[in-house]
């Protein structure tokens, strides 16, 4: 057996589709049509009759009528407002009820005397200009019971409906349109679709979200949109249905074998024909999307974690380092000192061995703090001028640029928004590779210079070194990758690495040409 809430659906759908039939059928005049319907309503809410009514100034003109009181009431006739009931019923959307009114008149007029109604439904009637009247249903016998929820939603949609029936010819064009057209394009339309009005009530779907929320097309309409959604939703879904107007809001879709899955909702007021206000609702399965981002959100926390254990471990590995090495470098000194000439050649090698070792240790170390800071903590932005930085760094390494001759040309440049000591241990970096590597055949030229591209600044460092073969480009930026043995040139690898994490961090990319014998140069796009 069928629960109260199971056989209340039913039963609205019954009386749904009855209201449907008589408002799509083309045979009926408008008259009939409401008269019709005010009958179904009537039976559906088990009242006594129901009134049709269009405000003129302070008065109600009824414009139909049905059961006990069209023996007493006719089209036409007016009544005064004040004092009645439809006055609170012209002042809200909502659907005004009462189980038992007391002594309620309809009119003054002794003709039109109704007494001990107890029982109300009504609802405001509105058209594309504005609200036009009333629509209720009395009854002199009290309900037993509260109206129900379907039985509230039944009177709005009499009351929208009949108010597409009272309007002009376009409000008949929109049930040709709605029937029809709609109909037709909804069910063919590859994406999930569903049109309602300002109160959720589904008019049409695609065929695409009854399929995929695997429901029976024809059940849809006449039902809430709400109840598709997850209920915790439910207050997300009703101010979407409020604004009318909304771009990619995030709702769990329901299916019929009560599993969900993620979608981005995405609505548009639509007036079709003289139905105002309809809601376009499109919505897209996002859930692979989601859970996609929430592997890459995963990924990014443990990637996160990993660089920051691997930068306290380069820091803390390379401090604990250092006093070892001070004392290798310390007493290797020493012996240097007191011993050295009294040793044979093999004795003096092997201390050569350990003084150069140690000092290379020292190096790395130096160098791997440097890459360590480069790395780790948030940045710190200031306005930079190129033009000092740059002149402080080719400040320097002016013993070196005097000892092998070189020239360093440096055109104009903005400012730029970085991290200061970054953004200078970059280009000191850059400048010293090109001294390091420079032709014994030529005189070091380093020419530095920027041109803007759009809204970016590209730098330009490029010289007339020895340059290495273009396919080993990205190799130059790993650390502690040479292309030249530590015999030939001094040093361990990192100047590029840090220079490669310094653009990284600042989001800005770095890149490299290099021809052999010919020159290198490295490019800065900020």
């Amino acid at each position: 057996m069928n629960s109260l809430e199971d056989q209340q659906e039913i039963q609205f759908r019954l009386a749904f589709d009855a209201l449907l039939c008589v408002f799509t059928n083309t045979g009926f005049t408008d008259g009939e049509k409401k008269l019709k319907m005010l009958d179904i309503g009537q039976e559906y809410l088990s009242m006594q009759s129901g009134i049709v009514g269009s405000v003129f100034g302070h008065s109600l003109e009824i414009n139909c009528v049905s059961g006990e009181l069209a023996r007493t009431i006719e089209s036409r006739d007016r009544v005064p407002l004040h004092g009645l009931v439809y006055r609170e019923v012209l002042e809200t959307d909502q659907v005004i009820t009462s189980n038992n009114f007391v002594d309620y008149r309809l009119s003054s007029d002794a003709r039109h005397i109704c007494t001990n109604f107890c029982s109300f439904i009504g609802a405001q009637v509105s058209t594309i200009n504005g609200p036009l009247g009333v629509i209720s249903f009395i009854s002199s016998d009290p309900l037993q019971h509260h109206f129900t929820s379907h039985e509230l939603k039944f009177a709005r949609l009499v009351a929208d409906w009949i108010g597409v029936i009272i309007g002009n010819e376009e409000q008949l064009e929109f049930v040709k349109v709605q029937t029809d057209h709609y109909q037709s394009l909804f069910r063919s339309l590859p994406a999930m679709m569903m049109l309602c009005d300002r109160h959720g009530l589904i008019l049409s779907t695609s065929d695409r979200l009854s399929n995929t929320i695997g429901v029976e097309p024809l059940t849809i309409p006449g039902k809430n949109c709400r109840q598709y959604f997850i209920e915790d939703h439910g207050a997300v879904v009703d101010e979407v249905l409020q604004k009318g107007d909304v771009d990619r809001v995030n709702l769990t879709l329901l299916r019929a074998d009560s599993g969900s899955f993620d979608v981005e909702l995405s609505s548009s007021v639509k007036n079709i024909g003289s139905m105002q206000g309809m809601r376009m609702i499109v919505l897209a399965d996002v859930s692979e999307r989601n859970q996609a981002m929430i592997k890459i959100e995963e990924q990014n926390k443990q990637l996160e974690h990993a660089n920051h254990s691997l930068n306290q471990f380069a820091s803390i590995a390379s401090h604990d380092l250092q006093q070892p090495l001070n004392n290798i470098q310390q007493f290797s000194g020493f012996l240097h000192e007191d011993m050295y000439s009294a040793m044979n050649d093999e004795d003096r090698y092997h201390l050569d061995v350990i003084v150069k070792s140690a000092k290379r240790m020292k190096t790395l170390i130096k160098d791997l703090l440097q890459l360590s800071s480069a790395a780790k903590g948030n940045l710190v932005l200031d306005d930079i001028d190129l033009n000092e930085l740059l002149k402080d760094v080719c400040s320097e390494f002016q013993l070196r640029i005097v000892e092998s001759n070189a020239k360093i040309v440096v055109g104009k440049f903005p400012k730029i928004r970085g991290e200061k000591n970054l953004v200078r241990q970059l280009f000191t970096n850059l400048i010293s590779n090109s001294l390091k590597y420079r032709s014994e055949n030529r005189d070091p030229l380093i020419q530095i210079s920027c041109a803007t591209n759009g809204s970016s600044l590209v730098i330009t460092f490029g010289d007339n070194g020895i340059g290495f073969d273009q396919t080993l480009a990205k190799k130059v930026f790993e650390p502690f990758s040479r292309l030249k043995t530590a015999k030939e040139y001094e040093g361990n690898g990192i100047g590029l690495s840090i220079c490669a994490t310094v653009c990284d961090k600042h989001n800005w990319e770095i890149s490299v040409d290099s021809q052999l014998d010919v020159g290198t140069v490295f490019t800065l796009v900020i």
